[in-house]
């Protein structure tokens, strides 16, 4: 809570400083910050359909269960894989689909 006083501190500075005004204009500075708007967006909407699959009551039946991976090749279930596996592919999904 005493972080939340500080971060309004800093806030208050910076809003009506001409030299942080100018750094936010610059045309990287956007860029980059489209592109961590986007990546997060895509973030949360992966997350979303993974939570969607990963709920169903048989999970053998959903995209997550029916994904095959290929891994030293020998094919696996997406169930079998390690979070970011299955993370990753959810990213591709949404970047692909959306």
């Amino acid at each position: 809570l005493v972080r939340l006083t500080r971060i309004t501190r800093i806030m208050a500075v910076t809003s009506g400083n001409s030299q942080w005004d100018w750094f936010k204009s610059l045309r990287g500075v956007r860029i980059v910050n489209f592109i961590a708007g986007l990546i997060w967006s895509c973030h949360l909407l992966a997350c979303g359909w993974y939570l969607v699959a990963a709920l169903h009551e048989d999970v053998t039946i959903t995209w997550v269960g029916r994904h095959v991976v290929v891994v030293d090749r020998v094919e696996r279930s997406l169930l079998f894989q390690g979070p970011f596996e299955q993370w990753l592919v959810s990213m591709y999904f949404v970047l692909t689909v959306f």
